[in-house]
């Protein structure tokens, strides 16, 4: 197994009864030096002292079970607004938000998130005094962004 997959199964298993959740696991570095960004989430979003505590967590595992042998990095934190959505849950805590949608040839649209259920999810989009709902199945979208409303 490689250290992505086990990084992710104790992680997996770690939040399995909380309402955390693990949304993606990045191995950037070297060989010499890996660095691992853990991105977490929640349903109500998630704040730091959580992500220190499975920080903390991760790192003992790591460490005890000699997962990784030499220095490495690790940071553990929220998505934060400029990553795609990635997880289910993600789409469901962001009902009612804007989003902006890219498909597989690249084009973007903007609307607003109104359902989400197994695998797909619809916008409504505004143009002009048109309103159309666009349903979408997430593995046919490039990437999906929350829009900030200032």
């Amino acid at each position: 197994m490689e250290l992505k997959e086990k990084i992710e199964e104790f992680l997996e298993k770690h939040l399995a009864d909380s309402p955390h959740f693990l949304v993606e696991v990045e191995q950037k570095g070297t060989e010499r030096f890996p660095k691992l960004s853990v991105f977490l989430d929640g349903d109500k979003g998630i704040d730091i002292n959580t992500c220190a505590k499975v920080s903390r967590s991760l790192g003992v595992y790591i460490d005890e079970n000699e997962i990784i042998t030499t220095p490495y990095g690790l940071d553990v934190s929220s998505p934060g607004i400029d990553r795609p959505l990635k997880h289910h849950r993600q789409y469901v805590a962001n009902i009612g938000r804007k989003l902006r949608v890219w498909d597989m040839e690249g084009n973007k649209i903007d609307g607003i998130l109104k359902e989400v259920n197994d695998g797909r999810f619809t916008l409504e989009v505004t143009k002009g005094k048109n309103v159309d709902f666009i349903a979408y199945e997430v593995d046919q979208v490039d990437k999906v962004k929350v829009m900030i409303s200032i």
